[in-house]
């Protein structure tokens, strides 16, 4: 059977400890109960032996021959800046050579007052080493082997002959077009009073400029404003992969101001992160940028005295994720992973945090207690990264840990209809393909391409499905499944003759991002989509397998012969054993799982929960008496790895699981909780949207709040639903969406007078995480939440 693979997210990390330590980095999830603890640790070892009282510690990536240059500065007695080398496992490559010398002991004469930095270069296979002396930036070339290139040559240009007009705070980036450095950089002067400082008076101001790869320095660029402050000018710079153009981060009077520039350095906008009217008495001290690859959008963070905040800038520079406080530690480094996860490195902690698109910690790792201060993180193959910083007693070496860093899991989309075979006006899809091509015949299948299509990236590894089945003249079912594989001997959506049905489907896709819907009988399809897994993520998905079949008389078992052939089960509480059984580990916290309700003696719904917690008033299922009906559920895992499936009344029962949430995931299951009730007298988990009415002809619930609600946290960005339609007064439809404009999609299709739930994947409106319901017909609805992700 093939099974979904993927190369985990790993980290590997560095930080100064005693030479002695062996390596430890501990889980410390921000809400256990939101986010499962982080993975492994490694060992220590030490990358700039007898390198004794470093202060700062910088790191850049060699991609060709996986290896690490770390610099670092000497703080005691004769100041000095060292060079050492260090392979991708931290093993040492050179040892550390001095690169610069001073006997000084005034700030003034150190070699590195306010910032280092250095930098790989790919297009000339060199490393740039970057760091103040007596208030001027100064650049080293050196070799992949440690060796220096030349000698130290000044990059700084200030038009005063003032020693005290400073430039500082400096960030370097790489321009990858042109194998051209581009430096940003403050400049100013603390306490002037007669303007000798490029008429600067107690202000500072940010300026860029152009670096040939033989350090030949070209014309500066000053960016608008002056800030006060003098040299509290805090600066960083990094570089779009796609556009080219630059965003460069600055402390201004009030917090952060960020920047921008195209490759020319000209404007093209520009936002601001106010500190001191978000926190009384708070000023400003850093800020930081980075860009996710994958989505292309920018974090940018403006740190204060009190609080840190983050905002997600577009690529245009333009505002996605407004700003606001987010956590409380001081981050000195941000660098992005991609699939739209940021980690940063954490003053004073010894942490590092890893951050969503909108700005969130998801996790916490803590390196080591004795190692307060993380000052720089790198990115290095796949998704390793080093950390480095320095601990507070005596000689300082260093420890490498590994960590399972969270990516997304399931990315919520706006819904939208890739597939609609009617020959109708109405079947019109978001694209115009795989619209009005007709019934999909009996025991064939419909090869529908999802990857590269409704915003689904085309190496997505599964999509969230939303399968609906009209105009069957006999009963039938639907399987999906990835195309490249076979197909599996499950079923996605059961329909009756005459009857519209619609399911929930968790769907792998083929290499290509196609994915094959069997059907067992003519039938026309329409499919909505609404999320995807990118192509690193924290989730498995797999070609179905059947883990339950009491019908003894089936055609085909379950995957592993067990829970197999038992009969029909009783009104109560049926346990089945899920972790460690066909594709699913034996560590998985959540399974989606398709539950087909066979022929039930009476009217019947279904709640699966984690065995072990208390039964929920929520259903996953609801299914007449005799029918055949199923649902797609995320469930979580319970006690002995089991899940507990509660049915109302005497049934067959049929459960194919499609993916499990690994031990470290961004998708979280909850024990499914009620946030939307509209009969009188039955209740929500929490008392609120009890409207006590049924829907209106036409009617919408508005804005109906879910972040922040119950167990869903207030940075969740979507939501895994059961929404159930009850005695509608009309066949017609309920679409569930981001509040907006109503998309053309359709979530529940129901008959007058049925009882019909389905499983709902939906992105939460943004910023304040509320969903629409509509309902074509008057009737009774309830929604219940079973899971959801901070990812999107």
């Amino acid at each position: 059977m093939l099974r979904r693979q993927r190369s985990g997210l790993r980290a590997l990390l560095l930080a100064s400890v005693l030479a002695v330590t062996v390596g430890g980095l501990t889980s410390a999830p921000t809400d256990a109960a939101v986010q499962p603890a982080p993975g492994t640790t490694g060992d220590a070892f030490n990358p700039l032996p007898d390198v004794a009282n470093p202060t700062d510690i910088a790191s850049a990536y060699d991609p060709t021959r996986d290896r690490y240059m770390v610099v670092t500065h000497s703080a005691s007695g004769v100041r000095r800046l060292y060079v050492g080398v260090v392979d991708g496992d931290g093993a040492v490559v050179t040892e550390p050579v001095v690169i610069h010398t001073d006997a000084s002991p005034d700030s003034l004469g150190s070699p590195i007052t306010t910032r280092l930095d250095i930098d790989y270069n790919p297009l000339v296979d060199e490393f740039l080493v970057t760091y103040v002396k007596a208030n001027r930036i100064f650049g080293q070339r050196m070799s992949p082997g440690g060796a220096p290139i030349g000698g130290p040559t000044q990059l700084s240009q200030i038009n005063s002959a003032d020693f005290r007009c400073t430039a500082n705070h400096h960030d370097v980036v790489v321009d990858t077009a042109t194998g051209d450095y581009v430096l940003a950089y403050a400049v100013g002067m603390f306490f002037a009073t007669a303007d000798p400082c490029e008429d600067l008076s107690n202000r500072h101001k940010t300026t860029m400029a152009r670096i040939s790869p033989t350090l030949a320095v070209g014309p500066r660029t000053d960016l608008p404003g002056r800030f006060e402050n003098g040299n509290n000018s805090w600066t960083a710079i990094e570089r779009h992969p796609s556009t080219g153009d630059y965003l460069v981060g600055r402390l201004d009077t009030d917090g952060g101001t960020f920047t921008l520039v195209d490759a020319d350095f000209d404007v093209e906008a520009s936002q601001s992160i106010d500190v001191r009217n978000a926190e009384p008495f708070s000023f400003p001290t850093y800020v930081h940028v980075a860009v996710d690859p994958t989505s292309g959008k920018w974090m940018a963070i403006a740190r204060g005295s009190q609080r840190s905040q983050t905002m997600i800038l577009d690529a245009d520079g333009s505002i996605d994720v407004p700003a606001a406080i987010r956590f409380t530690d001081a981050v000195d480094d941000l660098e992005a992973v991609g699939d739209g996860v940021f980690v940063g490195s954490t003053r004073g902690t010894g942490r590092v945090i890893q951050l969503d698109l909108r700005g969130e910690t998801v996790s916490t790792y803590t390196v080591a207690a004795d190692v307060p201060d993380l000052s720089d993180l790198t990115h290095g193959d796949g998704a390793r990264f080093l950390a480095t910083g320095a601990n507070r007693v005596g000689n300082s070496n260093a420890i490498a840990a590994e960590l399972v860093a969270v990516p997304p899991a399931v990315l919520p989309l706006a819904p939208a209809r890739i597939a609609d075979t009617r020959r109708s006006e109405t079947a019109v899809t978001v694209d115009g393909a795989f619209e009005k091509i007709g019934a999909v015949a009996g025991g064939t299948e419909l090869v529908l391409q999802v990857g590269g299509r409704a915003g689904v990236p085309a190496d997505a590894t599964a999509a969230m499905l939303n399968v609906a089945a009209a105009g069957a003249t006999r009963n039938g079912f639907v399987t999906a499944y990835p195309c490249d594989s076979e197909r599996p001997t499950t079923s996605n959506l059961n329909f009756a003759a005459g009857a519209a049905a619609s399911a929930g489907g968790f769907v792998a896709l083929s290499g290509d991002g196609r994915a094959c819907l069997f059907v067992s009988t003519t039938v026309e399809l329409i499919i909505d989509v609404n999320g995807f897994v990118p192509a690193d993520a924290s989730i498995e998905s797999i070609v179905p397998e059947r883990f339950l079949e009491t019908r003894a008389d089936a055609a085909t078992g379950t995957v592993d012969g067990a829970e197999f052939g038992g009969g029909r089960i009783p009104a109560g509480v049926t346990e089945l054993p899920v972790a460690g059984r066909g594709s699913v580990d034996d560590g998985a916290t959540a399974v989606m799982v398709n539950i087909t309700a066979i022929r039930p003696s009476s009217g019947l719904f279904i709640t699966v929960f984690p065995c072990g917690s208390a039964q929920p008033t929520a259903a996953n299922l609801n299914a007449p008496a005799g029918g055949v009906v199923n649902n797609l559920a995320l469930a979580r895992i319970g006690e002995n790895g089991k899940v507990c499936i509660f049915a109302s009344a005497e049934t067959d029962l049929v459960v194919d699981v499609s993916a499990f949430a690994p031990e470290v995931g961004s998708l979280v299951s909850i024990n499914p909780e009620r946030f939307i009730e509209t009969r009188p007298g039955q209740e929500t988990v929490d008392g609120r949207d009890q409207f006590g009415r049924r829907t209106g002809v036409d009617g919408s619930f508005n804005f109906v709040s879910i972040a922040g609600r119950s167990s869903v946290p207030a940075e969740a960005r979507g939501v895994m639903l059961n929404v159930a339609a009850i005695r509608p007064s009309a066949s017609g439809f309920v679409t569930v969406y981001p509040c907006g404009e109503l998309p053309n999609t359709a979530s529940v299709n129901y008959a007058a007078g049925s009882v019909v739930s389905n499983a709902v994947f939906v992105a939460l409106s943004d910023p304040d995480g509320w969903i629409c319901v509509y309902s074509s017909a008057d009737t009774d609805l309830t929604v219940d939440v079973v899971g959801y992700t901070t990812d999107g």
